[in-house]
């Protein structure tokens, strides 16, 4: 499966939502109900496995990455900036990150991102 352009589209909404300061809150076509992913039910699974596992759907993919994003910045303490510089950044290093290693946990993939895409706050 080449999953190289899903995680390029994946990354361009990373970058629009948190370029914007909000969350994402599109709904996929389909859908009757928003998809509300839980910790429980996705941080033991990789890059590859959330992509299928939402159908290949980036704003379900999306809340993925905010979810875990959300949980390891709210237990740093640290508040993510508003910039479209940042957005960019980080959407560029998830991309990055999955590509490199589809198997790796989206939560560490996510976890290494910000870590190289945020300022140190100390």
């Amino acid at each position: 499966m080449n999953i190289r352009s899903p995680f390029v589209v994946a990354g361009l909404a990373i970058l629009i939502a948190f370029s914007s300061g909000g969350v994402y809150n599109a709904r996929a076509a389909d859908q009757q109900q928003p998809y509300e992913p839980t910790m429980e039910d996705v941080s033991h699974l990789s890059c590859e496995e959330v992509w299928i596992g939402v159908a290949e759907k980036d704003d379900a993919f999306l809340q993925v990455v905010e979810l875990f994003a959300h949980h390891i910045l709210t237990r740093r303490e640290v508040k993510f900036p508003g910039t479209p510089e940042a957005g960019k950044a980080f959407g560029d290093a998830v991309v990055k990150n999955c590509l490199a290693d589809p198997e790796e946990l989206l939560y560490s993939a996510v976890n290494r991102s910000l870590r190289d895409t945020l300022p140190v706050n100390e």
